[in-house]
Formats: C-alpha cells, sequence, structure tokens
C-alpha cells in the first residue's frame, strides 16, 4: 500500500495515466476547483501597482485584516507561506520530545517531527469506526505530552471533530502544559464552522 502523501502533483498523475493535467480536479490541495473568483481577480488587477515595492515584511495590514475579522489580538496573528511552513516554524520553535497525532492525518505533522527525531505516538483512524476520533483520544495526552497536532476537518479523511470534545483535548493539554495545535485549513468550506472552530478561544 502506497503512504499517504499531500496532493499538489497533478504533473506526476497526469504522466503516470497518460492524460491531459488540465483534466485532473485535485481535491487532495484546499484549492477552490471553480478557479479564481472574479473579486479576487479585480483586487489583484488594482494592486499590481503595489509589485513595485517591497511587501511590509511586519504584515501590518494584513495582520489587522485578520485580527478585525475573526476578533483575535494581532498579538496571537502568524501570516506564513502555508500551512506547512506554520507547522515546521512552531516544531522547530518548540522541539518537542514527544508528540501526538492521529492516523491518517495530513503529513507534514509527522515529517516536521521526524526532522528533530520527536517520538510520535499514534490515535488510530478506524474505519470500522467511520475514521472518527472519541473520548479516548484523551487517554493518549498525558504530562510526557509536548505537542498534540489535530487537524480539523482532517486530511484526508474529512471528518470532524465536535467542539464539546475539542475542548476536552484544548482542556486535557492546558491541565498537562502540552501545546496544542488545531489546523484548520479546511474549516471555511463548512456552513458551520462555528460548531468545529475553536478560534474564539485565542
Amino acid at each position: 500500500m502506497e503512504t499517504y502523501k499531500h496532493g499538489a502533483d497533478i504533473y506526476t498523475t497526469a504522466n503516470k495515466l497518460g492524460i491531459d493535467e488540465n483534466s485532473i480536479i485535485d481535491f487532495s490541495s484546499n484549492i477552490n476547483p471553480l478557479g479564481i473568483p472574479p473579486s479576487i481577480k479585480e483586487a489583484y488587477h488594482n494592486s499590481l501597482e503595489a509589485c513595485t515595492k517591497y511587501p511590509d515584511q511586519h504584515y501590518r495590514k494584513l495582520i489587522g485584516g485578520i485580527s478585525k475579522k475573526e476578533e483575535v489580538s494581532k498579538d496571537y496573528i502568524f501570516p506564513s507561506n502555508g500551512a506547512s511552513e506554520a507547522i515546521f516554524r512552531i516544531v522547530q520553535t518548540i522541539k518537542p520530545k514527544k508528540a501526538l497525532l492521529t492516523a491518517p492525518t495530513f503529513g507534514e505533522y509527522e515529517e516536521a517531527l521526524n526532522l528533530l527525531n520527536s517520538n510520535i505516538n499514534y490515535y488510530t483512524l478506524k474505519e470500522d469506526r467511520n475514521f472518527e476520533i472519541f473520548e479516548d483520544f484523551l487517554d493518549y495526552i498525558n504530562e510526557e505530552t509536548d505537542i498534540v497536532f489535530l487537524c480539523n476537518p482532517n486530511n484526508p479523511t474529512g471528518i470532524l471533530v465536535n467542539r464539546i470534545l475539542l475542548e476536552k483535548i484544548l482542556n486535557k493539554c492546558h491541565k498537562n502544559n502540552t501545546y496544542f495545535v488545531l489546523d484548520e485549513s479546511f474549516i471555511d468550506f463548512l456552513s458551520n464552522s462555528e460548531n468545529y472552530s475553536l478560534v474564539d478561544k485565542i
């Protein structure tokens, strides 16, 4: 069985299958399959003049906009070049000795942790349990757990963890001085994201 890997390589797939890459709709990446919205194209066109200057290295306008939209203090916002960079930065900063992941999940958590030779404990998502996370996940978090990574909705299963369980996980991590990284990269695809997000807990 092939190991699950992050997507975004339609070219290898097209080459392997002998088809045109433009005929592939890639659902393995959080890219809009409907294309770029007209409002984004307009904003891009209207900002072309700004390309003659280096961008603000402190991201002041971006941070201010995110802070206002998400109602989160600017002190807690760190822009990055996608989730992968943020994941690697977090791991390099914390240097966790022991980590907890679900399996399967987004592969970048494991890759980042392996660079530091972190000891990884896995909570296996089972097909006969619909790949869901249950309260027994809490039993995997203890005083030796330095960091917990959780993807909600999970990539690649798409399964959601409800807010009640998320809060229990957050509280257990807080009790054990464990860092809790909740990756909500795909949360905007939900119409009721407030039932599955912990942004208001920041």
